[in-house]
């Protein structure tokens, strides 16, 4: 019995050993990368998210972290530092083992696959021996790949790779070390390939400057120049005799040349003796602007060279035409940020600064703020500022639903912040959360007649009580609060500036508070950072006011230390109120705006005392109106049948007359064509000049009529510019147009005409040889004859 036990149970293993034996085979081995994260001097980094491939992020606040669960094989993995200038970096590593890697900030790595002809891994045998020339390294392979790092972001280096052979078979590639992105992970990584080289090189102008965004090719491989003129083609086969063309904007400024690949340093260095000429600047002339939802006409001013005008909407294109103007209907309510590009056949010119239009939808009678509340504040900042203390007034114009810092849909309002020492276009707007009353973004643009300048900021305030939700103006006790910030400095060279902290927050009511505007019983919120134990901010809110009386800012993300408000005055609307952005005018069209005044059932507009409107919209468009002074009222009616009426509103018009602007017109002609120019109409027009500057820099008026077109006869030879401008019967006198160039060529009869004539003293001297010789033998003849 015991000996058929054990057969039976020895059978048993048999049967199910192969079993088991697949199932263990079956399971993934997996592995873990894991090292320490530094910030830029060296010390231990703050909030730094690790990610490999798609994974979810690890974040790390220590200095250390670890990644688990990475199956074996190639995959991209990034480190961006969130508290240290928000820098990224991207690379390959191919796993095999659990791996340590440490990273800094503003460093990466190059690494490398080193591959046989047929595309298999260089290992045994034929190992590659790898040196960066630029330290002086090496390193070996592993599964065919190696890696130097990390090392300092912007520098270029050079690899220099013998893959079975001496060192006249060295292959080299040379690079510029990068950050990389989400759609560049293989930036830093090449693959050497045995018996390939590269060529690389710079492309510079004839006075040594580099040239952008030149592209190299040959058959399926190119490369596009970056900011210094550099350029590399990897893996070009050693003997073969390559075609290079070397283009920008599709147009060869290097005649396309052979070039036969061998071992060595793979130097090209080439000199463009093309110049291409690109469109001049372009710029928007409309300003940033909250509107109603409601069509708004967006213009720009381009220049010489330009051909057509190509706008994009949130990075989408919505134009490509040659008027200088856009019509924008916006669909829903939010805001929309517009870039323009100038454009001929050699390339395009962006505007280095986007026009942002915010639309606005209705508000509602519940919401905490309406259209046309504002507050005034004195603001100071330690450091003082070069103006002392400011005295700002902030103003609502309507709502919108926005993304925080932290990604999350936040319910806003919108706001206009008028500063005192701004200067005439220098624009300011905040949004605010509509439950925190707390900033989610603000956007601050420069004065166009100043700079181009702008700043855009971005905030996160994530306040939670035991892991839920919370509202720092709901009452509730023990809170924290997560805080982020981004800001964006459109200055040139200044640095975008970053914030991320974890902050306890307390709360205590019924604090007395006094400012120029009043005594006031309030909610205080103190805001403490609790890595460094500093009260970052301090709030105080009244609910008469319905905004915060006083605030305290230790952390605002500017060139002060801190920043401190104190309110001095407060507005709830107890009448209409206008909302226009502008007080001086240049456009003779424009809108009336006013915001929706909670339970008004019509509105009467009057203008300069006569009622020019009267119905329930909150606009009303004016057109054609001349320069001169306009005072508006407007009058809200009530159901009781009682009226509130606004303060009045003061604008000046001043129309500016744009330039007419020439239809297309043929660039080249035969001397002895005419050539038919005209112009869009301008309206109110008396009169058109046109003028003409030749090859030798004279001006001439050729043309000076009512109609917008004109026959030219007779140009010059050479390049002939025209221009045109314009007189209303108003009195006014545009500006000049952007140019139009003619290239005046001479016919071929004149020019064999002129050959010929070269010759005509020659033949006309010899006529009259000949006559005389006529003459003297005729003379002879006669004489023989009476003889």
């Amino acid at each position: 019995m015991r000996i058929q036990l054990s057969l039976s149970l020895i059978l048993l293993l048999a049967l199910c050993s192969p079993l088991l034996g697949n199932a263990a085979g079956d399971e993934t081995q997996v592995f873990t990368i894991s090292g320490k994260v530094f910030d830029s001097e060296g010390n231990p980094a703050d909030s730094t998210s690790i990610r490999v491939d798609s994974m979810a992020s690890v974040w790390s606040s220590d200095g250390t972290y670890s990644v688990s669960g990475i199956s074996e094989g190639q995959h991209t993995i990034r480190a961006y530092f969130m508290n240290n200038g928000h820098t990224v970096a991207y690379r390959q590593i191919y796993v095999s083992q659990n791996i340590e890697l440490d990273w800094h900030a503003t460093k990466n790595w190059i690494t490398l696959h080193a591959v046989n002809e047929s595309g298999e891994d260089l290992d045994n045998g034929l190992a590659p021996t790898l040196e960066l020339l630029d330290t002086g390294e090496s390193a070996s392979t592993n599964n065919g790949r190696a890696e130097f790092g990390p090392l300092p972001i912007g520098s270029y280096y050079t690899i220099k790779a013998n893959i079975g052979g001496g060192e006249s078979e060295a292959q080299y590639v040379r690079m510029k070390l990068q950050e990389g992105s989400l759609t560049e992970t293989h930036i830093n990584d090449f693959k050497l390939h045995q018996n390939h080289n590269s060529r690389y090189g710079y492309i510079v102008d004839q006075l040594g400057n580099p040239i952008q965004n030149v592209q190299v090719s040959t058959d399926n491989k190119s490369s596009m120049t970056n900011s210094d003129g550099f350029y590399q083609i990897e893996n070009l086969a050693v003997g073969s005799v390559y075609n290079i063309t070397v283009q920008q904007a599709n147009v060869d400024i290097i005649p396309s040349f052979n070039e036969t690949i061998t071992f060595g340093e793979g130097w090209l260095n080439l000199t463009s003796n093309v110049e291409l000429i690109f469109p001049d600047n372009v710029s928007f002339t409309t300003q940033v602007q909250a509107i109603q939802q409601e069509p708004l006409t967006i213009e720009w001013a381009g220049g010489d060279f330009t051909d057509r005008f190509a706008l994009y909407m949130n990075g989408m294109l919505v134009y490509n035409h040659t008027d200088p103007y856009y019509t924008f209907i916006p669909q829903t309510a939010g805001s929309y940020e517009f870039t323009i590009e100038a454009v001929n056949l050699n390339g395009s010119t962006a505007s280095s600064q986007p026009l942002l239009i915010m639309v606005l939808p209705e508000s509602s009678s519940s919401d905490l703020w309406s259209t046309g509340m504002s507050w005034d504040y004195e603001v100071t900042h330690t450091p003082l500022s070069m103006y002392g203390t400011h005295n700002i007034t902030i103003t609502t114009l309507g709502q919108e639903i926005i993304a925080d810092a932290f990604e999350r849909q936040r319910e806003v309002y919108l706001t206009r912040v008028y500063d005192e020492h701004h200067s005439e276009g220098e624009k300011s707007y905040k949004w605010y959360d509509a439950d925190t009353l707390l900033p989610v973004r603000t956007y601050w643009v420069d004065a166009p007649s100043e700079s181009s300048y702008f700043q855009e900021g971005t905030f996160g305030w994530n306040f939670t009580s035991q892991g839920s939700q919370a509202n720092p103006l709901s009452g509730l006790e023990n809170q924290e609060l997560h805080f982020n910030r981004t800001n964006i400095i459109g200055v040139p060279g200044h640095p975008n500036g970053y914030d991320d902290t974890y902050n306890s927050v307390v709360i205590t009511e019924n604090v007395n508070v006094t400012t120029p505007a009043g005594s006031f019983s309030t909610t205080h919120i103190s805001i403490t950072d609790d890595t460094d134990g500093v009260v970052s901010w301090e709030f105080w809110y009244n609910t008469t006011v319905r905004n915060y009386v006083k605030i305290t800012d230790r952390l605002p993300g500017s060139h002060s230390d801190s920043v401190s408000y104190l309110l001095t005055d407060f507005e709830v609307p107890t009448q209409p109120q206008f909302i226009i952005d502008e007080y001086l005018m240049s456009n003779k069209d424009y809108d009336v705006k006013w915001g929706t005044f909670q339970g008004a059932v019509s509105y009467e507009l009057f203008e300069n005392n006569v009622s020019i409107y009267s119905g329930t919209e909150t606009t009303f468009v004016r057109t054609n109106q001349v320069d001169g002074t306009y005072a508006y009222r407007l009058v809200a009616k009530l159901p009781s049948g009682h009226s509130m009426e606004s303060e009045e509103y003061v604008l000046s018009l001043v129309h500016i007359v744009q330039p007419p602007q020439f239809n297309p017109v043929e660039s080249n002609m035969t001397e002895g064509e005419d050539v038919m120019l005209s112009w869009g109409a301008v309206e109110n027009a008396i009169w058109y000049s046109v003028t003409l500057q030749n090859d030798n820099g004279d001006t001439q008026t050729i043309y000076n009529g009512s109609e917008p077109n004109f026959k030219i006869e007779d140009i010059e030879q050479g390049r002939n510019r025209l221009r045109v401008n314009v007189g209303t019967s108003e009195g006014k006198i545009s500006e000049w147009s952007p140019s139009v160039f003619i290239m005046v060529e001479e016919t071929e009869s004149d020019s064999a005409f002129g050959e010929i004539q070269a010759y005509l003293p020659g033949f006309g001297f010899g006529i009259v040889i000949i006559a005389i010789l006529l003459i003297i033998t005729n003379y002879r003849r006669l004489s023989d004859e009476s003889r």
